[in-house]
Order: structure tokens, then C-alpha cells, then sequence
């Protein structure tokens, strides 16, 4: 083991071991691999096995999507200096308003449903999607932006959280890592300035067990220290959660300061998770640590139907 190594083991970060800020999505495995891993926890996972075979099935029709949609211009150096400068992200979910492309993307997701087998009601349900107004589509995915479930129906939710996925992820990959900065506002994606999903602890041997947060939107995995909240940047009060026996690559960073936590995965233990799958399947430590006054900051689009 390096010294560099052995210094991240030990979660110290010397000036020369310097970890990337930012690793951009890859395009070409990001939403197969996810597939795949919903596939693969399916069989032992406590839940209804559906719940993770549909969104193994809405992660292939991303995979399909995001190789299909029309190449989206990436933004230009001076704009991503100017964004640098001002501490704003370049890809900003707030601030940009998403072309067509991804309703694009949205119409392939549909498309792919079309040719599998489906209840009753998701079939109805899609028939809606496929008919409904552009300019009704573009207002429900501003409010998904915003965090704003209404008045989003319900079930068509995850269609559209995944379509505006695609369509970040594809503008995401085109961005060069130089030149993207930490946002002045803690615990943001500084490609589009949404909030983390999920951290993990990497595998890598230039990344070893260092600690990279994860975007909910545009799949972006930025640096972090470790035992520091990920939301107010306390050091003090960091506690670590899990379910004995349950979920061992899974634990719940908690913060005593603001009550909120974020999960953190060992790839160490699991070399195979996935951020979004592994949140999802580990849904039972979420349903504790709320029970107990613990708050999380991002919502899972792939449980956009289950929320409150």
C-alpha cells in the first residue's frame, strides 16, 4: 500500500495525496451497471422483489435513452470559468431551463415500456404520459427540479425523474473535470448543484477509501472529507448507524448539529453497489433513523411514489 494510501485508510489528506474533486458520469456503463445491480439484489432484498425488477427495467430504458438522445452542447470554458468564479455550478438545475432533448429521452423511456409486460394500471399510466402536452411535461419537470412534487402525478413521477436524469448525465459526461470547483453553498453537486444521494468509500487505488458524495441529478461524484457532515460541513457530533446483520456495505452518517444524515457505502465490503440501487434496498435504515428524528436531504427519485 502506498503512502498515499495509507494516509486516506487513516483519513488524513496530505497535499500531495490529493484525491479529484470531480468524477464525471460514464455514459456508457452508468445505467447498465445499475440495472444490473437492481437485478442482482432483487432475490434477497426484504421488500417486494417488483418494486427492484421495474426499476432495474426503468434503468435499462435509461441506459437506451441516453445512447439515443441527440448530443447536447456542452457549456462553453468561459461560461464554466464565470460559474467557477461566482461559486455557481455550470450544469445548474435551478438556473438552466432542459431542452427538448429530454423529452426525448422521456419519449424513448416510453417507448421501451411499450414492449414489456406491465399491470393494468402502469399501462394506463404511460398511455397518459405518451399523450400528454409538452407544456404540461416541461412545468412537471421544473417542479421535480425545484424538489416540488405537485402537482406531479404520482405515478408518472419516476417516468419523468428519470428522463431529466438522462438528459443531466448526457451534458454531465461531456464536461471536463479542470476547471469545476467546490460550490460555496456545502454539500452541492458542483456540476449542477443538487444534492447528494448517497456517498461511498472507493475502491480504486488512486481513490482508496476516499469519500465521494454522490448527485442525485446528474450522477456527478465530488470529494469529501470523511467524518464531516455532508450537509453543514460540521466535523463535531458525526456518529455512524446501521442495521446489525442487515446491509454491511450500508451505514448512516449522522450529523448532532443540524439532525440530518447521509448513507455511506464501503465498496471495500461490496465492490459491486450501486449509490441509487443500494440507497434503495437499505430503505429499512431510513424508515429507523426517521423514526428517530433524523433527517435526509435528498429525496430518491427512484421513491419519488413513496414519499409522504
Amino acid at each position: 500500500m502506498s503512502k498515499a494510501q495509507e494516509n486516506v485508510k487513516a483519513g488524513i489528506l496530505y497535499p500531495g495525496d490529493q484525491v479529484p474533486l470531480v468524477l464525471l458520469p460514464d455514459r456508457k456503463t452508468l445505467f447498465s451497471h445499475r440495472a444490473d445491480r437492481y437485478r442482482s439484489l432483487a432475490p434477497a432484498h426484504d421488500g417486494p422483489s417488483d418494486l427492484l425488477l421495474f426499476l432495474a427495467a426503468l434503468a435499462d430504458a435509461q441506459h437506451l435513452a441516453l445512447g439515443q438522445i441527440p448530443d447536447i452542447a456542452p457549456s462553453p470554458a468561459e461560461q464554466i470559468r464565470l460559474c467557477a468564479q461566482h461559486g455557481l455550478p455550470p450544469l445548474g438545475a435551478q438556473a438552466i431551463r432542459p431542452g427538448p432533448e429530454w423529452r426525448t429521452a422521456l419519449r424513448q423511456i416510453v417507448a421501451t415500456f411499450d414492449s414489456l409486460p406491465l399491470p393494468p394500471a402502469s399501462r394506463v399510466a404511460l398511455s397518459r404520459l405518451a399523450e400528454m402536452d409538452e407544456a404540461v411535461l416541461d412545468t412537471w419537470a421544473l417542479a421535480l427540479l425545484r424538489g416540488v412534487q405537485q402537482p406531479v402525478d404520482p405515478a408518472l413521477a419516476p417516468f419523468l425523474a428519470a428522463a431529466l436524469q438522462v438528459y443531466w448525465v448526457r451534458m454531465a459526461a461531456a464536461l471536463e473535470e479542470d476547471g469545476l470547483h467546490r460550490l460555496e453553498a456545502p454539500g452541492l453537486c458542483p456540476v449542477c448543484g443538487s444534492p447528494p444521494i448517497a456517498s461511498t468509500l472507493r475502491l480504486e487505488s488512486h481513490l482508496y477509501r476516499s469519500r465521494y458524495l454522490h448527485c442525485s441529478l446528474c450522477a456527478t461524484a465530488w470529494h469529501l472529507v470523511r467524518i464531516q457532515c455532508s450537509h453543514c460541513e460540521a466535523t463535531d457530533g458525526i456518529r455512524y448507524q446501521s442495521i446489525d446483520g442487515h446491509f454491511p456495505a450500508v451505514s448512516a452518517e449522522t450529523c448532532e448539529k443540524c439532525k440530518t444524515y447521509i448513507k455511506i457505502m464501503n465498496m471495500e465490503k461490496d465492490p459491486e453497489l450501486d449509490p441509487v440501487a443500494d440507497d434503495v434496498t437499505s430503505i429499512a435504515l431510513d424508515i429507523l433513523l426517521g423514526e428517530a428524528g433524523w433527517r435526509r436531504t435528498a429525496i430518491n427519485p427512484a421513491l419519488l411514489t413513496q414519499e409522504e
